[in-house]
């Protein structure tokens, strides 16, 4: 008997879920009463930087990896749902870097 495996989902979700958060927190100080002198603004646009920019993209990854394995290990069947979260995570991850970046290059120009 055959057996099929597709790609892991837990990275991929996990990699979406902290691009989603990410993005969220880097909204916070833009839409929020906070100007860029404000200590808390840094806070917000670091964090939200690490969410989007090291852990997505580690997490993307990683489901990278194991995608790979397992389509060199066994017979694979692809599924177009992890392929469009796992585009869908980079994409909001990289909004997110792009976000951030400006909110910490407004902050360093108060310093």
């Amino acid at each position: 008997m055959v057996s099929y495996t597709s790609g892991p989902w837990a990275p991929l979700i996990a990699a979406l879920v902290t691009a989603v958060i990410g993005l969220i927190i880097a909204i916070v100080p833009v839409a929020g009463p906070m100007t860029a002198t404000s200590a808390s603004y840094a806070v917000y646009a670091g964090v939200a930087w690490v969410l989007c920019g090291i852990v997505t993209f580690v997490l993307a990854g990683v489901y990278t990896m194991k995608d790979n394995a397992l389509r060199a290990n066994s017979v694979y069947v692809a599924k177009d749902a992890q392929k469009r979260l796992y585009w869908l995570a980079v994409g909001i991850g990289t909004a997110g870097v792009l976000l951030t970046a400006y909110e910490i290059a407004l902050w360093a120009s108060k310093l």
